[in-house]
């Protein structure tokens, strides 16, 4: 993943006075470091820990465009500003199911998840000759594919793989966001729980204005 961007600071255009004791200073600091207890290091490793992860679910942003079956990431800029980083192909939720709305944030990210549905997606398969098992274990036949990552919209709702690739770019889902299994899997390996997940009825307003390519259909 490439380094995260920074806030700018304002520098000062004068060089700052030597400081005929700066070496002796950096002496002392490093023997105080090496003095210091291992509990506080320790704190230091989480300190750190917790600082990259706040940097990380926060760096990014997506967005679904139900309109034309758009996802957007989007890049937050230290000023504050979002940039499309880059688009997706998706599956959205077929116009006779309930769909998610607005803004939320990620709970839950899995990797080779085991499938439950639930039981309006096997009343709605019942409906059309199908039954659906209980609970299905990860592999090929999976319809959550390689990765699912959990949303805050609601407990039925998930942006995840598929085991049917025709399906991306139509409207035809339960009610969760499908995505290309490889595209998918790189999205979910650079996100976090708590990054937010806007999801919005409209077309994208990116489609077309220079953000890297969206994959063709299949």
């Amino acid at each position: 993943m490439a380094p995260d961007a920074a806030a700018g600071k304002g520098v000062s255009a004068s060089a700052p006075a030597p400081d005929p004791q700066g070496g002796d200073r950096l002496v002392a600091y490093v023997l105080n470091q090496l003095r210091r207890p291992a509990e506080a290091k320790s704190t230091d490793r989480l300190d750190a820990a917790g600082r990259d992860y706040y940097e990380r679910k926060n760096r990014y942003m997506i967005e679904v465009f139900l309109a034309d079956n758009i996802l957007v990431l989007y890049e937050k800029q230290p000023d504050g500003v979002r940039r499309p980083a880059k688009t997706y192909r998706v599956a959205t939720p077929a116009g006779d199911v309930e769909a998610p709305a607005g803004w939320g944030v990620i709970t839950q990210i899995e990797f080779e998840p085991w499938w439950r549905p639930t039981e309006n997606m096997k009343r709605r398969a019942k409906q059309k000759g199908r039954s659906l098992p209980d609970v299905m274990p990860p592999g090929v036949k999976n319809p959550m594919g390689p990765f699912k990552m959990h949303l805050s919209h609601g407990f039925a709702y998930r942006i995840h793989g598929n085991n049917d690739p025709k399906s991306i770019g139509k409207r035809v889902t339960n009610g969760c966001i499908r995505m290309r299994n490889d595209e998918g899997l790189e999205l979910a390996k650079i996100l976090d729980v708590g990054t937010e997940v806007v999801i919005s009825a409209h077309a994208s307003p990116t489609v077309g204005q220079g953000v890297e390519a969206i994959a063709p259909g299949p």
